[in-house]
């Protein structure tokens, strides 16, 4: 088998694993693999990130969406410059098109973005900002004790710079 052919397969497995993510661990795996940064994946890492891009508003599939996002943007599978029309419908239409859920990942993704949007618009930090908290305030439910939990992670990690995970009430909410 030719070494195109391989890459094609490879790229076909790749893309129907990710759809299939189940926890961040195989998401995290999948696109730290050395063999993710081929060259002739990068149409398919762009490819599955608008795929990603379109499941974060729909509740069944926001989380894993938050996760294998957050995944593409660590391991720097797509070029930055390709993904800022996307963080930035993401970050100002957030209520829309953002995360539809508060959970773990889906702050820890925002939290990236927000980082990487004032990296590529350093003016526009306090408006990034506004567009980030108004979105945490849309969804959260300050009833529910996992949104409590998930709220000081955050605020932990983004104070202190020290990634501290507590462990959810219920297993489905963690990372």
């Amino acid at each position: 088998m030719g070494n195109a052919r391989l890459f094609q397969v490879g790229r076909l497995k790749v893309a129907r694993h990710l759809l299939e993510v189940k926890s961040a661990n195989q998401s995290k795996s999948l696109a730290a693999h050395e063999a993710s940064r081929h060259a002739s994946l990068s149409s398919s890492w762009k490819q599955l990130w608008q795929l990603g891009v379109r499941s974060l508003s729909l509740p069944p599939t926001s989380r894993a969406a938050c996760v294998f996002l957050n995944s593409i943007l660590n391991a720097n599978l797509v070029p930055r410059h390709e993904l800022a029309d996307d963080v930035n419908q993401i970050v100002t239409t957030a209520d829309i098109s953002g995360p539809s859920v508060l959970v773990d990942s889906s702050l820890i993704l925002m939290l990236s973005l927000l980082r990487l949007r004032n990296n590529m618009f350093p003016n526009a930090s306090q408006a990034t900002s506004n567009h980030i908290i108004r979105w945490v305030f849309v969804r959260w439910s300050p009833g529910e004790l996992s949104s409590r939990i998930v709220l000081i992670n955050l605020s932990l990690t983004s104070c202190s710079g020290i990634d501290v995970r507590f462990p959810s009430c219920n297993s489905r909410n963690s990372v």
